[in-house]
């Protein structure tokens, strides 16, 4: 006797939550609600599109800025990156004028071990009088830092004995000389320094720091000293 084939019944709880998987169909029947679910109504859209297989990366700088290894307290192991703006290492001259912030040299520098005994430069313009690798090949540079003491002249700020550390450099402000001492001037079409400034020249002015954490002042990427002022900056002895 042949076996008369028992109905197909879909259970419940197939009906609720749509067919199964595996059951594909080439016919042109309405797709199934559970396959629109999280998809884009884009024709063109993939039911993956919206998946990714990590978060994406941050384009704010800030963010960069609160884990750069340069802002921790250890010793950098290589040369950091550059701040932008800076002329390549290989092309940085002497006479060039660059700025150090106020924040980000950590203590491991050797920065810090140059200002006993001396003003802090952090804040101000500086003037490189060298350039060197420390022993583990990290560009370095020796400087002295200028100074528009607060828009204050040199005798406003100074007292006549301490008035000779001092230099006075040309600037859109002038340049106000003293007589038989020296003006440092700019390399023509180098770059303006707006306010009346000052070179300090005194013993304890002289400082060493990794290249790196050094910026283009004023976004003028190649202001510096001529020669002239240069040779005077580096050779100078005042006591």
């Amino acid at each position: 006797m042949a076996l008369t084939p028992e109905p197909c019944t879909t259970p419940s709880w197939r009906v609720k939550n749509g067919p199964p998987v595996l059951q594909f169909s080439a016919s042109s029947s309405p797709r199934p609600s559970w396959r629109n679910r999280g998809t884009s109504t884009s024709p063109s859209s993939s039911p993956t599109s919206s998946i990714t297989s990590s978060p994406p990366r941050s384009t704010n700088s800030a963010a960069w800025v609160s884990t750069s290894s340069w802002r921790t307290s250890s010793p950098p192991k290589a040369s950091p990156p550059k701040a932008r703006g800076t002329p390549d290492f290989l092309n940085l001259p002497e006479g060039q004028i660059l700025f150090l912030p106020e924040y980000g040299v950590p203590r491991s520098s050797i920065f810090w071990n140059y200002t006993n005994g001396g003003n802090n430069p952090v804040g101000h313009p500086v003037a490189v009088l060298g350039k060197f690798k420390d022993t583990k090949g990290i560009e370095c540079v020796q400087f002295r830092n200028l100074t528009s003491f607060g828009g204050m002249s040199l005798e406003e700020r100074k007292l006549e004995h301490q008035r000779h550390f001092y230099i006075p450099c040309e600037s859109q402000e002038g340049s106000s000389p003293r007589r038989g001492v020296q003006t440092a001037t700019l390399q023509a079409g180098s770059g303006v320094l707006a306010k009346r400034s000052y070179v300090n020249l005194s013993p304890n002015s002289i400082y060493q720091i990794e290249y790196t954490y050094l910026e283009a002042f004023n976004g003028q990427p190649l202001l510096r000293f001529d020669t002239a002022s240069t040779s005077y900056i580096k050779s100078y002895v005042c006591y």
